[in-house]
């Protein structure tokens, strides 16, 4: 998992750590990206870096058994208020892709 991997590493694998990183700096660069057809650059920077908080945490709970009801009720919330962010006009709304 890009979001937890290397966080916390044996001293053997530090220089995996910046790696890692990297991969999550590319992520919230793509999530920012996303979210620039609403939001003004600075405050889609500031909104993925949020989501990618909101999904590094998932990550976590999926790992420590929570159920898929569960993990899809933090995104329900967290849809929920990046949809209130949307400017007023737009129709667009955002749904979690089917699996």
């Amino acid at each position: 998992m890009i979001s937890s991997g290397t966080t916390a590493c044996h001293p053997d694998h530090a220089a995996l750590a910046p790696d890692a990183a990297a991969r999550r700096d590319a992520m919230r660069e793509r999530i920012a990206d996303a979210l620039s057809s609403f939001a003004a650059k600075a405050d889609a920077h500031r909104l993925a870096r949020s989501l990618s908080a909101v999904m590094q945490g998932i990550s976590v709970q999926a790992r420590d058994g929570a159920t898929p009801m569960e993990l899809q009720e933090i995104v329900e919330e967290v849809v929920s208020g990046v949809e209130a962010r949307r400017p007023t006009g737009r129709t667009k709304t955002f749904i979690a892709p089917e699996e």
